[in-house]
């Protein structure tokens, strides 16, 4: 399955595709007095397909590209904007890395545009009015992302989320590492277990930060990327004879994906995202 999630800020950035190393139900369990006490069950994915994701090649991929200097100074200053320190980014390095990061700051700084007191930056009055007039302005759909590919665990719950405060809970609960959260993994997975299917495989992109600033712009450009990644994992992966012998023939990736479905892994593909 591919789709979209919610992503965990300290991890990873918008655009981001995470792979599920584990999926599970965080809000499995039982409600006390002194809290929730969860029971999860956790199903893995195989090490096989956790090293062809981490080995994954994104050249060629349509969603992703690397940044030119625009898109580093509209990525510097919406951090700034909703607060985040972009120093520390999960992204920063794809956006400003060595030199870059000085040269954009202090340009920045002499436009007015960010204020320093002490090691951290800031909006300036006249940096949120920019942040603001492109925000109002620039409808233009998201095409292109310097996004990385992370394997690692995936949660699934029966809400969306937007308070903030859940990766926080989700750690508390035992799984520090949680990546994504959304709404469908955990059912793959868990079907994929009590059905014997050898392999399963669910790939979503970060559309959000389950926060109050969710919003949907970076959904349709989500549900791409993960398409893209998951289509290129299966023809990535090595195939049966039957498979090869009609991915020779044909060239064609809906073979590809068809023959995997018919061995070793069910592909569930869905006529638009939901909103997790």
């Amino acid at each position: 399955m591919s789709g979209v999630c919610a992503g965990n800020p300290s991890d990873v950035a918008l655009g981001d595709v995470v792979v599920a190393e584990i999926a599970y139900a965080y809000d499995e369990g039982k409600r006390t007095a002194s809290g929730f006490q969860g029971d999860h069950r956790q199903f893995p994915l195989s090490e096989r397909w956790q090293r062809l994701a981490q080995d994954l090649s994104l050249d060629g991929l349509p969603s992703f590209g690397a940044p030119d200097d625009a898109d580093r100074r509209v990525w510097l200053l919406e951090q700034l904007a909703v607060g985040t320190d972009p120093a520390h980014h999960p992204a920063r390095g794809r956006y400003l890395d060595g030199s870059r990061w000085e040269a954009f700051i202090r340009a920045l700084e002499e436009e007015k545009m960010i204020s320093r007191k002490g090691v951290h930056f800031a909006l300036t009055k006249a940096g949120f009015a920019l942040v603001d007039e492109r925000r109002a302005y620039d409808m233009a759909p998201i095409t292109q992302l310097p996004f990385a590919v992370h394997v690692g665990p995936i949660a699934s719950g029966n809400a969306v989320v937007k308070d903030g405060v859940t990766w926080d809970s989700l750690k508390a609960q035992g799984v520090r590492t949680v990546l994504g959260l959304e709404m469908e993994a955990a059912a793959i997975a868990q079907v994929a277990h009590r059905l014997a299917v050898p392999n399963w495989l669910v790939v979503k992109s970060v559309m959000d930060y389950a926060d109050p600033n969710k919003d949907d712009r970076f959904k349709p450009y989500a549900a791409a990327a993960s398409a893209e990644v998951l289509l290129r994992l299966l023809q990535t992966a090595p195939l049966s004879n039957s498979a090869h012998a009609a991915n020779e023939s044909t060239g064609s990736a809906t073979n590809i994906v068809g023959n995997i479905s018919g061995s070793n892994i069910s592909v569930i593909q869905k006529a638009a995202p939901s909103d997790r």
